[in-house]
């Protein structure tokens, strides 16, 4: 078995990844009771006033949930580190079977390694047997390039790049990595891309050498890599995305691929191949996306042709999550139905009751749009406690509480599912099958 590299885009520490980490321990064959084979790195999240807590929270997950103990390495400061702590630390690193880094701040993460002789060690790891799992801002930095994720969103920073640990480059990809990459956390603006939205990732990839491509991981999605096979697997709720500056293509999950068909995806629509997985074309490169919070729509859409049906205009938009745009489709539907208001003047000179149903549609478009995006992460935290409950009941031989629990789950529109592995859950969300029903 030659050494897997995990790649998460988020939900490292939830149920929907609770198989992967499983089959992954399972297959690097570390003994579950000893912690020292299998190590938590703490850097990303080691500026943090929490720090302690969010490490302790990590060794219970994967004590509770995926059965395996681990052990912490803390490493939040290279320039505190004396010549004996790197050296341990690159020894602890060198030496576990398996290795976890997660969520946290990608730029501070980057920042700390590159100051160390860890992305060196890193890189050797992946010719030798083991497993190495970068997830959520862990991820941003394997590629030739850190995304600084909160520097940008949080801080304001001007969208740029940071150097990256390059560990990509070593499986022949010339990629930055992106997990986050369907989020829809912002409801009424764009945070598609980790946060970025379309228009500020396009201002990313213009920064980019022209070779270089941008790999996306889903939420709760995991691409398993075996670097001895060259053979990879796409785990979770979500896909994979390879995406140029004029096409993309997504790969669903489930797919077993190799990185050959990864490199094909990113230059397949240049030298004439037809790569795997669903082929996006990109024409509308350079579009003001300012006020886009939903994915490119197909020709014909809301967000092309104004001439277009407005029907047509207007499904496309709901069926894209897009209410805003469904808004200004009936804003100009009722501009057709009632004319333009203009002046004397040439200024524009609505009624009051025209005015006030502007604004009415407006308020609703509004509203609506928080019922367009992705539910699941909001009620996530209170599953995973349910299920735990559940689980430890069920341990217990306490089945009535357990099948209480999961008929509760039920109930309120939550499939559980078990298996040999462990129990993982759906979402049935009444707000979006309202929507299509």
């Amino acid at each position: 078995m030659g050494h897997l590299l995990v790649l998460m885009g988020s939900g490292e520490t939830t149920p929907s990844m609770v198989t992967t980490h499983r089959r992954v321990l399972d297959r690097v064959r570390t003994d579950a009771g000893d912690p020292r084979g299998a190590v938590v790195i703490d850097t990303p999240y080691g500026f943090q006033r929490n720090a302690d807590e969010i490490s302790a929270r990590t060794v219970d997950y994967f004590s509770r949930n995926v059965g395996h103990a681990v052990s912490v390495l803390e490493l939040r400061s290279a320039e505190s580190l004396s010549d004996v702590a790197h050296e341990d630390a690159i020894a602890t690193v060198a030496d576990a079977a398996w290795v976890f880094t997660g969520p946290g701040s990608p730029s501070f993460l980057a920042r700390q390694w590159l100051a160390t002789r860890l992305p060196a060690t890193l890189t050797a790891r992946l010719e030798r047997e083991g497993a190495s799992v970068y997830a959520s801002a862990a991820a941003c930095t394997v590629g030739a390039r850190t995304l600084p994720v909160y520097d940008i969103y949080k801080v304001g920073a001007d969208p740029h790049w940071q150097p990256g640990l390059g560990l990509l480059e070593g499986l022949g990809l010339d990629a930055v990595l992106i997990p986050h990459f369907d989020n829809a956390e912002g409801g009424t603006h764009d945070t598609r891309y980790c946060y970025m939205g379309e228009e500020r990732l396009e201002v990313l990839e213009d920064q980019l050498p022209s070779s270089t491509w941008v790999l996306g991981i889903d939420e709760h999605t995991a691409l398993v890599v075996d670097t001895d096979t060259g053979r990879a697997s796409i785990e979770g709720r979500g896909g994979v995305t390879v995406r140029t500056r004029d096409h993309a293509v997504v790969f669903p999950g489930g797919e077993d691929l190799s990185l050959e068909d990864l490199v094909r995806a990113a230059t397949g629509a240049v030298d004439g191949a037809a790569p795997r997985g669903t082929v996006l074309a990109r024409s509308n490169r350079g579009r003001d996306d300012a006020d886009a919070t939903g994915p490119d729509l197909p020709s014909g859409s809301a967000g092309s042709d104004a001439s277009a049906d407005p029907v047509e205009r207007f499904e496309h938009a709901i069926d894209a999550g897009d209410a805003l745009t469904a808004a200004e489709v009936t804003v100009a539907l009722e501009t057709e139905v009632n004319g333009e208001a203009v002046g004397a003047d040439g200024a524009l000179d609505f009624s009051p009751a025209r005015r006030e149903l502007r604004r009415q549609i407006v308020a609703l478009a509004r509203l609506a749009q928080t019922g367009l995006h992705e539910h699941r992460e909001l009620v996530a935290p209170h599953v995973e406690v349910l299920l735990r409950l559940r689980e430890e009941a069920r341990a217990e031989r306490r089945f009535d509480v357990a099948d209480a629990i999961r008929d509760t789950l039920v109930s309120a529109g939550i499939e559980v599912r078990d298996a040999a592995e462990g129990s993982s859950w759906e979402f049935h969300d009444p707000i979006e099958l309202a929507r299509r029903g």
